[in-house]
């Protein structure tokens, strides 16, 4: 999800405004996955969500 809105399955590639989002990866079983990251105008980044197993 994207600032809270599911947006798809992984992996994928996404156009998003410059500023702020919250980018979260969840899945039956693992814990959840969240990252802050703030975006400058026409940047590029890649994430790597490594999900661990839930206890």
């Amino acid at each position: 999800a994207v600032d809270g809105k599911y947006v798809g399955s992984t992996p994928s590639t996404l156009k998003l405004a410059a500023g702020d989002h919250t980018i979260s990866v969840e899945k039956p079983g693992f814990k959840s996955w969240r990252r802050t990251v703030t975006l400058a105008s026409g940047s590029e980044i890649t994430l790597d969500a490594t999900l661990e197993k839930a206890q």
